[in-house]
C-alpha cells in the first residue's frame, strides 16, 4: 500500500520495481488521483510493467479507516517531500 501517493509517481515506482501481487495507492486528495490516473493513461503499461500493473488502483481513503481486505497489507509505503513543487 502506498499511503498519500498523491500523483502515483512512488506507486509506479514500486509496481516497476516490487512487483507485487497487489498494490493500492490511497490517498485523501481526489484532485491529486485524478492527476495520477491521467498520468497512468498517458503513460501506458511501461515496458517493465505487468498488464496487471498497469492498472493499479487508486483510492481516496484515510488510512486508518480502511474497510475489510483493504486493511491486509504486508507492506505500506508512505513518503512526503520536504517541499511541495
Amino acid at each position: 500500500m502506498d499511503i498519500g501517493c498523491g500523483r502515483g509517481t512512488t506507486t509506479r515506482t514500486l509496481a516497476e520495481q516490487l512487483r507485487p501481487t497487489r498494490l493500492v495507492g490511497i490517498d485523501l486528495a481526489p484532485a491529486l488521483l485524478s492527476d495520477a490516473r491521467e498520468r497512468a493513461r498517458y503513460l501506458g503499461s511501461g515496458p517493465r510493467l505487468r498488464r496487471s500493473e498497469a492498472h493499479l488502483p487508486l483510492l481516496t481513503r484515510e488510512a486508518s479507516c480502511l474497510p475489510g481486505r483493504e486493511r491486509s497489507f504486508r507492506a505500506a509505503s508512505a513518503l512526503w517531500p520536504d517541499r511541495c513543487p
